[in-house]
């Protein structure tokens, strides 16, 4: 008997998600200060529950001596206050939305990038990788 082929839908279902989240500096225009952000490596799709915290944000140069810096991230906001960013003080609730959505921590791909041989080959703009996550 020929099974029928899966749907778009039902192939985006099973389709998983790996995630590289950051922290990087970022100077937050209303407080007039230095804050670190939580950033990830690319844009959840629609259907992802990610995709309600996650936008794109400008950023501009941290300073005049930092020549590489992305001009735009893919920005964490605060799921409980969605004008926030997710900072250092706020990072539990970060962690609680995706322990809460089904996601999980990889944690052999986030200590072997997190080791201090990663790190030193680290080129361009400064960020620092928390974990790679994974629905």
């Amino acid at each position: 008997m020929q099974q029928n082929p899966p749907t778009e839908t039902e192939e985006e279902k099973k389709k998983e998600f790996l995630y590289m989240v950051t922290i990087q500096p970022y100077y937050e225009p209303k407080s007039q200060q230095y804050v670190h952000i939580m950033t990830l490596n690319a844009q959840p799709p629609q259907t992802d529950p990610l995709y309600t915290i996650v936008r794109v944000l400008s950023t501009p140069r941290v300073s005049h001596f930092v020549q590489e810096y992305e001009k735009c991230v893919y920005a964490v906001y605060n799921p409980i206050n969605p004008a926030d960013l997710i900072t250092m003080d706020t990072i539990h609730t970060f962690f609680n939305f995706i322990m809460d959505n089904g996601y999980s921590i990889n944690k052999l791909l986030s200590n072997v990038m997190t080791s201090p041989a990663m790190r030193n080959r680290a080129q361009g703009p400064r960020k620092d990788i928390l974990c790679f996550i994974e629905k």
